[in-house]
């Protein structure tokens, strides 16, 4: 069986792969001192050249591994970073994506859906997490990372999020330590220290 064909954005930098995407999601921390900075953590990153294939900025959305939780109302946390045409989502409608994710309980705890808390506070590890996929089904972006974005889930949940994640479309870029993230991706990018990587596709078993 032929190796499934690599993404573009994945062509070309091979170990570079983390600071490349971090300094292109960073428009506003100049070049020069970004590379410098990588410069500085010694064998992580050395000296190379590429070529980066990106959508555009706004059609990328990062999930680290405990989503940002502003002040406001439960549907505020679904809704950020909210999109000119998420506002107009009826409650019912955000009812129904919390209950894909997993957040039934929640939206059954809190009926009214613009009651305010300290989020942060009140939601579980677990529950933080499944309310970051929760953004990422509404937002559809076409470039998803994720920084051990599951880490707080057991494996069943991760693997219901992640395949409600496949199949919207977007591609897909995990950091984690899991085995269980391969069954979702087709390409690994190993960091083996002292400078040392490694790019392979990822077989399905057999």
């Amino acid at each position: 069986m032929s190796n499934p064909p690599m993404p573009p954005f994945l062509q070309s930098f091979g170990r570079d792969l983390l600071a490349l995407v971090a300094g292109f999601l960073l428009p506003r921390i100049r070049r020069r001192a970004w590379w410098h900075a990588c410069g500085q953590l010694r064998g992580l990153v050395p000296a190379a050249g590429g070529r980066l294939q990106l959508p555009p900025l706004e059609r990328i959305l990062v999930l680290p591994q405990q989503p940002f939780l502003p002040l406001g109302s439960l549907r505020d946390q679904i809704l950020f970073p909210a999109a000119a045409d998420a506002s107009a989502l009826g409650d019912g409608e955000l009812r129904h994506l919390m209950e894909q994710v997993g957040l039934a309980a929640l939206a059954e705890r809190y009926p009214d859906l613009g009651q305010e808390e300290d989020w942060s506070r009140v939601l579980s590890g677990g529950e933080q997490q499944r309310l970051g996929f929760a953004r990422l089904l509404l937002r559809r972006p076409a470039l998803v990372i994720l920084d051990e974005a599951s880490g707080a889930l057991d494996l069943p949940a991760e693997e219901a999020l992640y395949g409600l994640l496949v199949a919207a479309g977007p591609t897909v870029v995990s950091v984690g330590h899991r085995p269980s993230l391969r069954a979702f991706h087709h390409w690994e990018l190993a960091l083996e220290g002292e400078g040392g990587w490694r790019l392979a596709p990822i077989m399905a078993p057999a």
